[in-house]
């Protein structure tokens, strides 16, 4: 596990060595993960409207506790839209300009674009229910082998309700030390870094800004933190 102040630290002190390669629209691509398209609808009031959106898979995100050590564990990685939209943010490059994208990226901090978040996943496997997927998820993330029964729901809801719409199922996961199976990092090409947060620290972390700390941070792991804070762990220390 890894200390979050001490790793963004040594990351902040470093060269950034990211190259952007290529950027190109997907209009001639056909993604597994992202299939834009144009809606022309009839409203409620009989107007006709266009709105440009994204069919995405719906996803599951798990908040976990370990009472071993009474920390919640997360994960930390690097999110190539987030580091965009910061290069987006801060030099205003057209996404048409390649050699510029390319230029501006390499005065960017090492750390930018990265996300500190719940463990989580899409829902792209055929014959698993949502809570299934989600263990999966913290095992190949986080390491930890819990039984199905340990996931427990905490609410559903929509997000990119502006592009996609799509469905979030939010768990919420007591692990101990005695699960620990391996060190976790995901699986394939993901690069995953598990972070421990105790209690305190994971508070402050609700209103951290963004903009100012450099770090990303969720809507659904900032609802996560307040709600373990204010009526799971209340209920877990009783």
């Amino acid at each position: 596990m890894s200390n979050k102040n001490e790793n963004k630290n040594m990351n902040a002190e470093q060269e950034n060595t990211l190259e952007i390669i290529d950027i190109q629209s997907l209009v001639n691509i056909e993604s597994p993960y992202l299939k834009p398209f144009r809606l022309q609808y009839r409203d409620h009031d009989g107007r006709i409207k266009v709105w440009d959106c994204v069919r995405t898979h719906d996803s599951v995100a798990i908040l976990i506790y370990n009472k071993s050590r009474n920390v919640l564990v997360f994960v930390r990685q690097f999110r190539p839209p987030v580091f965009l939209a910061t290069l987006f943010n801060k030099f205003n490059c057209s996404i048409s300009d390649l050699k510029e994208l390319q230029r501006k990226s390499k005065e960017m901090k090492h750390d930018c674009g990265y996300t500190i978040e719940l463990c989580a996943g899409i829902i792209d496997k055929d014959g698993l229910s949502p809570r299934e997927i989600a263990r999966e998820e913290v095992l190949e993330e986080t390491g930890y082998n819990p039984p199905i029964d340990a996931l427990e729901l905490i609410t559903s809801c929509r997000t990119g309700v502006g592009s996609s719409g799509s469905l979030q199922h939010l768990f919420y996961c007591q692990v101990d030390d005695s699960m620990r199976v391996n060190s976790g990092g995901g699986i394939d090409d993901e690069s995953i870094e598990v972070i421990e947060l105790s209690i305190e620290a994971a508070k402050t972390e609700m209103f951290a800004n963004d903009e100012q700390t450099g770090l990303g941070r969720t809507g659904g792991f900032r609802f996560a933190v307040c709600w373990f804070n204010f009526i799971k762990y209340p209920q877990i220390n009783k």
